[in-house]
């Protein structure tokens, strides 16, 4: 079965007018600087905040003034990798970090998550990682892209098609496949989406690739890749809150 969307003037007057009026915003230009600039393959430190960043975000709110948001900008980092690492019981530890923050839910959930995470990390899973994330350098395909969201996807606990994509993102390493939040739902569903898009199937990866593919024809319309609109999409909605002292995504 193949799908066939058609696009009106209209779609592609409003995405260029979303674009026109971001085009300056801090989270807009960080996108386009690090996700469109020839990339490296990132440290196992970048990678593990990415996961810590991904996994806090889940289920719960991670505007600009959030606990989230505040957690992650903390320096030092209190779960960066070295400090998980030399944890007896990381687990604990991970919890007690989440805890002293304040306001972050799911705390024991994500202490267990985090802690065999690391685990499986430790035990081959950076291997694989390495190798996917040099894949995508310095720009990859779509299909390149997802396949790399995949292997992330099935090796981590807690990390679905949205969270996967979101780790690329974060590390600069994607330029088509996003995030897929209720931002973008919103916004698709404001006029774009041919059929109303729920998020509990956004769990399913080939109902969330169909969403994807939607992006992307909005995208390729407006003259823009699909990691700026995202920006724009999630600025738009979050208002002015996200300016340089407070970017984490």
């Amino acid at each position: 079965m193949r799908m066939t969307w058609t696009l009106t003037n209209d779609d592609r007057r409003r995405v260029r007018e979303l674009m026109d009026m971001m085009h300056d915003n801090a989270l807009v230009r960080c996108r386009r600087e690090r996700n469109l600039s020839p990339s490296e393959a990132p440290s196992h430190a970048q990678v593990w905040w990415e996961i810590v960043a991904c996994q806090l975000s889940t289920q719960q709110r991670s505007g600009p003034d959030s606990p989230i948001a505040r957690l992650l900008q903390k320096d030092p980092f209190p779960l960066a990798l070295d400090a998980v690492e030399a944890a007896e019981d990381r687990d604990a530890m991970v919890q007690h970090v989440l805890v002293s923050a304040g306001g972050v839910h799911r705390y024991r959930v994500l202490g267990r998550y985090l802690a065999d995470n690391l685990n499986t990390l430790e035990q081959g899973a950076w291997e694989d990682f390495d190798k996917q994330f040099q894949s995508l350098c310095p720009a990859a395909t779509l299909q390149d892209e997802r396949r790399s969201a995949a292997v992330v996807r099935d090796a981590l606990l807690g990390i679905g098609p949205k969270q996967s994509r979101n780790l690329l993102q974060g590390l600069g390493l994607s330029r088509f496949v996003l995030p897929i939040d209720s931002r973008i739902v919103k916004w698709l569903n404001g006029g774009f989406a041919p059929w109303e898009i729920t998020a509990k199937p956004l769990g399913d990866e080939a109902y969330y690739a169909l969403v994807e593919d939607m992006v992307q024809v909005l995208s390729q319309a407006a003259d823009v890749t699909p990691c700026e609109l995202d920006a724009a999409v999630f600025a738009r909605v979050d208002g002015d809150g996200w300016n340089e002292a407070k970017l984490v995504w």
